[in-house]
């Protein structure tokens, strides 16, 4: 639906590549699991044991541990795209990040059609992301190590393991730590998992390369008018999202996770890329998190989790289900799998899995997956 270039009437359809933001953190995390699983990294060594360089950190005159574990799950206390005196100059005392705040202007644009309302908030999400200067940044990072000088220096936001704060720059130290543990490049190690899952459409976000099918970006001014986002250059945050994809390989990743959680129950099915172990506990969220897709939901390993619950035996059942978002410049996103319960023993993955892309900025999405998964 839609165009994928609106000033050349190029039409979207199944093959068009568009960015798909924070998803990238839950490819990170099947790598990352895959190595946790095989023994080769510990999720609980502290982060100086995979990356040296990275300094010691003290909280309130405390030394302090950081962890891969705490990594994935915004757990770590490192910042987002603004530094602490920035959020407190902003009196930002409610234990909110950005994305956070961001999530609930986007679950108000999921609610309204396309009217002057919704237009103005497209518009007031994008130019608050506007003023997120590391969110638009044109420089070009050679290595994982030149992205971590962005941040690695900046005082801790909070004692890791004492709070939720949503991070992309986060997901930079993990890429670090799949670096050491692989020893190579993080970009050949997702490169080598695009191929290793079948994901034939999904890249890096690379102005260079010729990739077929390439979607352009848009937001809206404040009053509505569509218009071209800036050029950004995404080789900073790979990890936390710098991947373009399609929604087929989307939803063959997607599929793929299910496989990997449901295969045990299925006797004779040849193993997923993840054993169902190893699946379960990177879906089970941590207390003191959530991302408010959901009564109760939380983050796990690089993903949002929401529990099945049914309240005093009857009324509305919600469904156990995870996925992740993704906000990018000009383009917003969602991954959500249902799996059912109990899967058949016979053929695997059982469920659903939605896809949604979009090559405009600012629009929340979760909540329209889970209608459509529930349909």
């Amino acid at each position: 639906l839609g165009l994928a270039d609106v000033e050349n009437r190029v039409p979207c359809h199944a093959d068009t590549v568009m960015r798909i933001a924070s998803i990238s953190k839950s490819m990170t995390m099947a790598v990352v699991a895959k190595f946790w699983q095989q023994g080769q990294l510990d999720l609980d060594k502290p982060i100086q044991h995979y990356v040296p360089s990275f300094p010691k950190k003290t909280f309130e005159n405390e030394e302090v541990k950081i962890t891969t574990r705490q990594l994935v799950s915004h757990m770590a206390g490192i910042r987002h795209y603004k530094k602490r005196h920035e959020i407190n100059s902003n009196n930002d005392n409610n234990n909110e990040s950005e994305v956070s705040k961001q999530k609930k202007s986007e679950k108000k644009l999921t609610i309204v059609k396309t009217t002057d309302d919704y237009d103005k908030g497209v518009a007031d999400t994008a130019d608050k992301l506007r003023t997120l200067k590391e969110f638009y940044i044109k420089d070009r990072y050679n290595t994982v190590a030149d992205s971590l000088k962005i941040f690695m220096d900046d005082e801790l936001i909070y004692k890791p393991g004492s709070s939720f704060l949503y991070t992309t720059h986060g997901w930079t130290l993990v890429s670090a730590v799949v670096e050491a543990v692989a020893e190579q490049p993080f970009t050949k190690v997702m490169i080598d998992f695009f191929q290793v899952m079948g994901l034939k459409h999904t890249y890096l976000d690379e102005a260079e390369p010729l990739i077929y099918n390439r979607a352009r970006y848009y937001d809206k001014d404040k009053r509505g008018r569509l218009r071209n986002v800036p050029y950004v250059d995404n080789s900073y945050k790979w990890a936390g999202g710098g991947f373009l994809s399609t929604v087929g390989d989307l939803l063959h990743f997607g599929n793929s996770m299910l496989y990997s959680y449901q295969c045990q129950q299925a006797m004779g099915s040849p193993a997923g890329y993840l054993d169902s172990s190893t699946v379960q506990a990177i879906w089970t969220p941590l207390p003191g998190t959530t991302m408010k897709w959901g009564r109760g939901d939380g983050y796990g390993m690089g993903w949002v989790v929401i529990p099945s619950r049914q309240e005093h035996g009857g009324g509305d059942v919600q469904m156990f289900a995870v996925g992740h978002t993704g906000g990018a410049v000009g383009a917003s996103s969602v991954l959500l799998m249902v799996p059912s319960i109990p899967c058949s023993n016979t053929t695997i993955p059982t469920g659903i899995t939605v896809a949604i892309i979009m090559n405009l900025e600012g629009i929340g999405l979760q909540h329209l997956a889970i209608n459509i998964a529930t349909l």
